[in-house]
């Protein structure tokens, strides 16, 4: 089989970092490319796209809600309306955040030990030098 140029060949980012769906909104396209370039390369499956969509519309939604908010005047009568527009979108969002586990909870270390390895305690059935996957953080 002859050799191909690595012009042809498309890179490992291309690969493994979906696309925004066809028909997504401009903003949250931009959201889910950074989202999806700040995760592990296959930590997005196509399972979870269609969370991911919905997470990236609810970040869009609630940063124009952000803006109209910030843009209103605190004696207008429509503002508490958009805080409360702006609370129940955050908070949607935060949930499928969570769901994706997009946030970098728990990534300290739990003691001096941990050195870049997860220590265990012995007796746990976890080898004590056990590496850990980096998180999509760390990356």
């Amino acid at each position: 089989m002859p050799r191909r140029s690595p012009n042809d060949i498309p890179s490992v980012a291309e690969l493994d970092r979906p696309q925004p769906p066809a028909g997504m909104a401009p903003d949250a396209a931009e959201i889910w490319n950074c989202v999806v370039g700040g995760m592990r390369a296959t930590w997005v499956g196509p399972e979870a796209y269609q969370v991911l969509s919905r997470y990236c519309f609810a970040m869009a939604e609630a940063t124009k809600l952000e803006d109209q908010m910030l843009a209103t005047p605190m004696t207008d009568p429509a503002r508490p309306r958009l805080v409360k527009m702006y609370k129940e979108m955050s908070a949607l969002a935060l949930s499928y955040g969570r769901s994706l586990r997009l946030a970098p909870k728990g990534n300290t270390p739990r003691d001096g030990r941990d050195d870049g390895f997860a220590y265990e305690a012995p007796g746990n059935g976890r080898h004590p030098r056990h590496r850990r996957h980096p998180q999509p953080w760390e990356l």
